[in-house]
């Protein structure tokens, strides 16, 4: 008897071994894929940069019949927005005077649509695309003219103010003046 238990502990034993060394194989494994959709979304950016570091000075030295003194200003505008960008310009405040003091200056008549000639003791911007000495009146804040729009992205694009004032004898010698807005948006 012992030598039967010894033969199945015998033969049990190389059996253990044999599945024990069999390569264990899936012939069905599992399996899952999915895609992902990387986007960079690049939102719009503009800048708006001045000629002007500080004030623009117009010198003027006036006559009883009034003279027109100028003085540039060069605005330049960038933007990566597809659909481009305006231009705006208005008055800081509601006033649209140049003031010194009490003293002040009256913005022209002539607008953005319809720009005129400076009557005496009036002061205005002109662009390119006036007529000769035609300037527009700013506007009050809040209402403002549009200076220029672009239908597509820009890197630098400049537009030329030319401020003016036309003064006469009747005004006290000072500097008279008004803060003004430009501001560059997105279409």
């Amino acid at each position: 008897m012992k030598y039967q238990v010894a033969t199945k502990l015998a033969v049990g034993s190389a059996l253990a071994l044999v599945v024990a060394a069999l390569p264990l194989t899936n012939t069905h494994a599992a399996s899952q894929t999915t895609n992902t959709e990387v986007r960079v979304i690049i939102d719009s950016s503009i800048t708006l940069n001045s000629s002007a570091a500080g004030p623009v000075d117009i010198n003027v030295t006036p006559t009883p019949g009034g003279t027109t003194g100028t003085a540039n200003q060069t605005l330049t505008v960038g933007t990566n927005n597809s659909a481009g960008y305006k231009l705006l310009l208005e008055s800081s405040v509601a006033d649209t005077t140049l003031a010194k003091g009490s003293d002040t200056i009256a913005a022209t008549s002539g607008t953005f649509a319809a720009p005129a000639a400076l009557g005496n003791d009036t002061w205005g911007y002109r662009l390119a695309s006036f007529a000769p000495d035609s300037y527009a009146g700013i506007k009050t804040n809040g209402s403002p003219d549009t200076l220029k729009t672009a239908a597509t992205p820009v890197t630098s694009d400049a537009t030329v103010v030319t401020w003016g004032s036309k003064v006469t004898t009747a005004k006290p010698s000072g500097t008279y003046s008004r803060i003004v807005t430009f501001t560059a948006v997105t279409n």
